[in-house]
């Protein structure tokens, strides 16, 4: 083999991945995505303008990776459905549990019951605003939610109202695990 051969030859192996990369890239691009929630586009969303109803207000979940839920204060069964699984969610990030927070939104004039409160503390209880509550995205209503927000105050990914607990843990841990900040 004469010496002009070989050079070509190692070019064109050292050479392939890259070419290879810039085919895939461009024009075989994957259809699905990492993440079981729907990513949505970076919005801030003024969180602090929220009032308390009793117990901690929002600079306790200013700061912090947030689960987030809108609902009425009477809390049906579907309301407590969420709460469970945020509450679960929270507590399986381990060693990065303080880094998490939980938080509903209270949308109507009702207050939520001791019970409620009881049954999920640590879940900070704000009123809604319409400032606020419009600027989280819902095709059908924001209830039907629970919404994931950075420390930074930006949403991230909402997730339907009756998710899987066990991806939402997949999605929280790789966010956690990667991100520096909260």
């Amino acid at each position: 083999m004469s010496p002009k051969l070989k050079l070509s030859l190692l070019i064109f192996v050292l050479a392939s991945p890259i070419f290879a990369s810039y085919i895939a890239y461009y024009f075989w691009r994957p259809t699905g995505s990492m993440n079981y929630g729907e990513l949505l586009p970076t919005k801030p969303v003024a969180l602090s303008s929220l009032q308390s109803l009793g117990g901690e207000g929002a600079e306790a979940v200013t700061g912090k990776w947030l689960l987030l839920t809108v609902d009425s204060g009477r809390c049906n069964a579907a309301c407590a459905q969420k709460l469970y699984v945020m509450r679960q969610v929270r507590i399986a990030q381990g060693k990065h549990v303080e880094r998490v927070a939980r938080a509903i939104v209270v949308d109507d004039s009702v207050a939520l019951t001791d019970q409620i409160m009881h049954d999920y503390k640590g879940t900070v209880a704000l009123k809604g605003s319409d400032p606020v509550l419009n600027q989280l995205p819902a095709a059908d209503s924001v209830r039907n939610h629970i919404f994931l927000i950075d420390p930074l105050g930006n949403l991230v990914l909402r997730y339907p109202a009756d998710p899987d607990p066990k991806r939402m843990i997949k999605d929280l841990t790789r966010l956690l695990n990667v991100s520096k900040i909260g």
